[in-house]
């Protein structure tokens, strides 16, 4: 019945659900994980926020995935990267860095269901902004930074600023190579 609410088009009976659910803590996870594939997206994104909420290390592969598929709505993808800054696991590293060549915008006119359930989508930005910005939460703003100044001005003190981030190392290659059109073995070879 939970679910059923939280998939309701009642904003009332979404929030009474989404309380319900955080009121039960860790045993919601499983719930809120089982939302992400069968709710409309506008509760997924409330599913994804209590996810976040709960810091549920359980949610980083399903979340990651999410980030990564081009087929869901831009403010899924953002919402997903916001979620895993939440959770703080490590090992949504590599799919955020893979979103700061995200360039769909988030669309703040998007009605929500009782607005923006995570209120962070007050103005037009793009998918890869909400992924530099949970990267910032890892201590890796400066990587961020410096990969999408690589991006927009192919400055030369970015790149080196980027050499300095060895432990991402095969993530930022592949992805600058994506973003740039290179095979990942030629951009591997010449990036480091």
């Amino acid at each position: 019945p939970l679910l059923r609410q939280l998939g309701s088009k009642d904003p009332q009976e979404q929030r009474q659900a989404f309380e319900q659910l955080m009121a039960m803590g860790d045993e919601a996870i499983p719930l809120l994980l089982k939302a992400l594939e069968t709710l409309p997206y506008e509760s997924q994104m409330l599913a994804i926020k209590g996810l976040a909420q709960l810091k549920a290390r359980e949610a980083v592969m399903y979340l990651t995935e999410m980030l990564r598929d081009a087929d869901e709505p831009p403010h899924i993808r953002a919402t997903a990267a916001w979620a895993l800054g939440e959770i703080g696991d490590e090992s949504a590293i590599p799919g955020l860095i893979e979103a700061l060549i995200d360039e769909d915008i988030v669309s703040p006119d998007v009605h929500w269901i009782h607005s923006d359930p995570i209120d962070i989508f007050s103005i037009a930005k793009p998918v890869k902004h909400y992924a530099a910005e949970a990267l910032r939460k890892f201590g890796l703003g400066g990587l961020a930074d410096a990969f999408l100044r690589v991006l927009k001005e192919r400055d030369e003190r970015a790149i080196e600023k980027l050499r300095q981030f060895e432990p991402q190392r095969n993530e930022i290659v592949q992805t600058l190579c994506l973003a740039l059109d290179f095979s990942p073995r030629i951009g591997s070879q010449a990036a480091w």
